[in-house]
Order: C-alpha cells, then sequence, then structure tokens
C-alpha cells in the first residue's frame, strides 16, 4: 500500500457537467410510460374501465380504452391482467411505443411493477471515468450513475463514487466506495483504499470518459506517460488504468504511442485479460505481465515489435491490429508483403484464419486474393460465401476428383460458386458411389438371413438411402447407423409385413458374432409387440441353425 492515504482527498461528487455530457451521448435517456386502470363515465352514464397513461419525458397524461389480457395478449403470461390500446394497437407492460404527446420513445410500464421504495425503477446505469489531479498525482475515478423513475413519472439521477485509481512513479493505487458479499453490495460513505491494485474497470470508449485536459499530466510523477495520445488513438476501446500501469512498467511504451503504434500497444493489452479473483468478486483484466509481441529491451518502435522500419510504417499508416502484425510475421518468408495486409483484410475481414487454408497450400495468397475480389465484382456475392476457406474447399474437392489444380483454369475458375457446387455433386456421387458398393457387399453377406413366417418378413439393409427413409418414417434415428453397417461393425435388418413389403415396421439391430439381437424398434423407437417378438425369437432360432452349419470343403464337395 501506498505511503499516502489519497481517501480524503478524493472527491465524492462527479464534475457538474457530466450528467449533461452524457444524455449528449445518448445515456440515461431512457424513458417510461407509467399506465394504472381508472374508472371514467361511459355514453350511457355508468362508470366504464379505462387506463391512464403518463409519460416520464415530458410529464403529460391522457386516458385510454383499457383492453384485458384475455381481449389479444401476446403472450402466455402478462406482468400486468391489463394493457391498452394505442392507435388501435394492443399495448401491454414491457412494450416500447412512442409517447403520443411528446413522441420520445418509452418502456410500457404498470405502476404496480415500479418499485415503491427509493425512487423506483432504475431505467439506465453506466461507469463513466472522469480524470483529475490528485495531491500532484494523476487520479483516475469511475462513477456509478444511474437514472430512476417513481410511481408518479418523476425522474431522479443518483451519483456514486465507485473506483478509483492514483499513479505514482512506480506504483498505482486502488481505492473503492463499495463493499461487496456474494451476491449483495453495499455503499461505503467515504473512499478506501486497498492494498492490491489490477484493473476492474476495463474498457472504455471516447463516450464514457469525460473531456479532460493534457495540462492535467504537468507536474505528475507521469508527466510523459502519453496517456492523452493513447486514449485519442484507441477512442471505441482502450484500457486507461492497464496501460498506465503497462507504462509504470515499461516506460519505453510511450515511444510505440508517439510514433502512431498505440492501436498495436491496445491490442496486446487486450489479448492478455485473465481472470483475478478478489474475495467473492471474480473479474476480467489484462494481465500485463504476459503481454508478448514487445521487446521492451529496445527502444527503436520498430525493432520493438521485431520488424523493419519499411515495414513499421506501413503498420502505421494501414492502422495494423496485433492479429494483423501476427499473420504478417507468419506469412512473409511466403512473399507476403507490407501492402498486402491492407488489400487481404478487405477480401478476409481481418480473420486470418479465413487465409491460412490457402495460406498453407504454398499458392500466392495475393493472386488467390484478387481473383475472389474479382469474383464478388462480377458475380455478387448474396451469401457471403466467397472467402478463402470456399476457394480452399474447392481446391479439396477437385483434387479429390482427379482434376488438374496445375491448370489455371481449373485452380482459378470462370465461376467459383459454379465450379464449387459441380466439384461436390461429383464428389457426393463418388462417395455415394463407394457407399452403396459397401451396401451391396454387406447385403450378399446377410442375405442367407432373410426369413418369412407368419405374414412377416425380415431382410437386412440394401442402401443408405432405404435406412435415411426408414428413419424418417419411424422417427427415429437409424440413419445414424448407415457407416457402422456398411463397414461391418454393426448390422441393420428391417422388419415388414408381408402384404406391406415397402412399408417401415419395426428395425432390428443385429450382432452377427454373438447372434444376438442389440435392439428393436418400431415408431417412435415403440417397444416390441407380441407378435414382433415372436418373429424375433423365432428368426433368432433360424440364424443360429444355418450359422452353425459348416460349409463342406472343396474336395468334399469333388468327392461327392
Amino acid at each position: 500500500m501506498s505511503d499516502t492515504n489519497y481517501a480524503p482527498f478524493l472527491p465524492k461528487t462527479p464534475p457538474e457537467g457530466l450528467v449533461p455530457w452524457l444524455m449528449k451521448y445518448g445515456k440515461l435517456n431512457d424513458e417510461y410510460i407509467i399506465y394504472r386502470a381508472v374508472w371514467v363515465d361511459g355514453e350511457d352514464g355508468k362508470k366504464e374501465k379505462a387506463v391512464k397513461c403518463k409519460c416520464s419525458a415530458c410529464g403529460g397524461d391522457w386516458i385510454t380504452p383499457r383492453a384485458d389480457v384475455e381481449q389479444g395478449c401476446r403472450y402466455s403470461y402478462a406482468p400486468a391482467p391489463f394493457g391498452f390500446y394505442n392507435n388501435k394497437k394492443y399495448v401491454i407492460d414491457g412494450e416500447k411505443m412512442d409517447c403520443p404527446i411528446c413522441g420520445a420513445k418509452a418502456t410500457v410500464r404498470h405502476i404496480g411493477k415500479i418499485d415503491s421504495r427509493g425512487c423506483g425503477n432504475m431505467v439506465d446505469r453506466v461507469y463513466p471515468l472522469t480524470v483529475h489531479k490528485i495531491c500532484g498525482q494523476l487520479a483516475m475515478i469511475c462513477w456509478e450513475i444511474s437514472k430512476h423513475i417513481d410511481k408518479d413519472g418523476n425522474s431522479h439521477i443518483w451519483d456514486r463514487f465507485y473506483e478509483a485509481y492514483v499513479f505514482e512513479k512506480r506504483k498505482a493505487i486502488r481505492l473503492v466506495g463499495y463493499k461487496r458479499f456474494l451476491s449483495s453490495i453495499s455503499w461505503l460513505k467515504d473512499w478506501e483504499q486497498l492494498k492490491r491494485c489490477y484493473d476492474k474497470i476495463g474498457a472504455y470508449s471516447r463516450e464514457f470518459i469525460y473531456p479532460w485536459k493534457k495540462s492535467l499530466l504537468t507536474g505528475t510523477e507521469v508527466e510523459n506517460c502519453k496517456l492523452d495520445l493513447y486514449l485519442k488513438t484507441n477512442p471505441k476501446e482502450a484500457y486507461p488504468v492497464s496501460y498506465m500501469r503497462l507504462w509504470q512498467r515499461h516506460k519505453n511504451v510511450e515511444n510505440l504511442i508517439m510514433q502512431g503504434a498505440g492501436k498495436i500497444v491496445n491490442d496486446k493489452i487486450k489479448s492478455v485479460k485473465g481472470y483475478y479473483s478478489s474475495h467473492y468478486d471474480l473479474v476480467r483484466t489484462p494481465q500485463i505481465a504476459r503481454i508478448e509481441g514487445i521487446n521492451f529491451k529496445e527502444v527503436k518502435p520498430h525493432k520493438m515489435l521485431g520488424i523493419l522500419k519499411d515495414e513499421f510504417r506501413v503498420l502505421v499508416k494501414d492502422r495494423w491490429s496485433n492479429n494483423d502484425l501476427r499473420f504478417y510475421n507468419d506469412a512473409k518468408n511466403d512473399g507476403l508483403k507490407p501492402g498486402d495486409i491492407a488489400v487481404l483484410r478487405k477480401v478476409c475481414g481481418g480473420d486470418w484464419y479465413k487465409v491460412r487454408p490457402v495460406l498453407e497450400r504454398g499458392v500466392n495468397i495475393m493472386r488467390a486474393a484478387q481473383y475472389i475480389d474479382k469474383q464478388k465484382r462480377k458475380f455478387g456475392d448474396p451469401q457471403k460465401l466467397l472467402d478463402f476457406r470456399y476457394l480452399a474447399d474447392y481446391w479439396d474437392m477437385a483434387a479429390a476428383n482427379g482434376d488438374d489444380l496445375t491448370d489455371d483454369k481449373v485452380r482459378y475458375p470462370h465461376k467459383l460458386t459454379s465450379a464449387h457446387d459441380n466439384a461436390m455433386a461429383l464428389k457426393e456421387e463418388k462417395e455415394s458411389a463407394a457407399m452403396q458398393e459397401k451396401f451391396d457387399k454387406r447385403y450378399a453377406e446377410l442375405e442367407k438371413f432373410c426369413y418369412s413366417s407368419g405374414g412377416l418378413s425380415i431382410h437386412p439393409a440394401r442402401s443408405q438411402k432405404e435406412m435415411i427413409m426408414e428413419g424418417k418414417l419411424l422417427d427415429h434415428c437409424i440413419g445414424r447407423y448407415a457407416n457402422r453397417h456398411a463397414s461391418g461393425d454393426t448390422s441393420i435388418f428391417f422388419i415388414r409385413r408381408e402384404s406391406e413389403p415397402e412399408t417401415p415396421f419395426y428395425t432390428l439391430e443385429f450382432d452377427v458374432k454373438a447372434l444376438k439381437v442389440r435392439q428393436n424398434r418400431g415408431y417412435k423407437n415403440c417397444a416390441r409387440t407380441g407378435e414382433v417378438q415372436a418373429f424375433e425369437d423365432e428368426w433368432v432360432r433360424f440364424v443360429k441353425k444355418i450359422s452353425a452349419k459348416k460349409p463342406r470343403r472343396q474336395n468334399e464337395r469333388k468327392a461327392a
């Protein structure tokens, strides 16, 4: 723990302009339309049920016809027993609609669903970050700002001090404004300084970091940290606390930031998110000690990343991600140039796993990328099929079908989707022919077990198609046994009524070696009937009888 206790010096209320600034970015703008049951005078002078609505955005209220659940509720349950009509449309608790008075988008909420304690329902909650100078040190404070709406439709904004981090030259100090116990949380009256520090707040985007001036860094022990440049380089997702802790450990990381490689640094931080456990509080936070791919013993940015100067210039210009850099280092020995990354990224969308199936084949990756891009522009890609994996899949099928991939017209066909479909059809045809050959062989082996008695018959499966159809009509999974039957791992037989030989009745699995029935199922896996059980027993005796007969040897047949 730091020698200085910063708790008494930290503010407990956020800057005055923080809430309006959040609303400017579209935060804390959720509204309710609160409705309740009322009685109104009807045309005949009798009281009628109606609904009174009030908008929390404009404060306006109106009376509208009531609609009970039975009159058209679209749910099997309803949070409230009734809703109301809005422009002839039925609306119920939990749905969204536009206020007919001010036009604000709001959530419909029955008054009974709003908590009467405190300020009612919480409709929004955000955790903005503010930057300060505390006791001459840089500090970051995370606030919990929440919006509540009560039963009368009035809005209330609550703010609480949540997390704080103070950065000395080599040490970061964490303070909290709460205590967590299992699933509950209690708020403290004062800041509490902790012994351990880890990044609890994680990622932040520009709209959650309250604008601050670079001059706040002046005079602090972290004056040269370049935090402002790091955040500017990563406006959508940044890790301010983890970056500061990285800078405290390796001051030369600022060289990468100053030379425009802040995105790489941010990606490196993001790539080492892990879990820390503090009592019952389990959080995911970057573990900066595990950062790889940056040589902090060097000071020149390109040497820190292990690349050449011209490669580093392209990295900055094209805003490479960490994945871009990793892929480039893996592929540059195959002739990939720095400028190729931007071209490839357009084709694969930055998902380099899609590129590797082509790269691993030793093919000119840029030729493949230009081909795919041309296919998209020429024929379109409405189903978003065309990528490197799709091309590699076509090559695999073409090779399996015996096509000559050294021929450019085969490797890069006029229309890839058509060539892919044709290759797939031919592959399936060959596989089907090979499978049918196995089925024919199995049928020849098992044909001797065909049997008929008492109006029932049994025969082995003749084809994969027959097995699939059997499974569909009897609503069981026998179709999955096709490969096992064809390879001889098991034996599948079909029981039929002799009067309906083409209609599935029962499906039997038989162990030929043990001469034992493994299972015999009918429609929806139903058990055997007495008739089927009797036929099965009779058939098993028949199988055992003919299996016990030893075939005569060749010389015995000649002598006979």
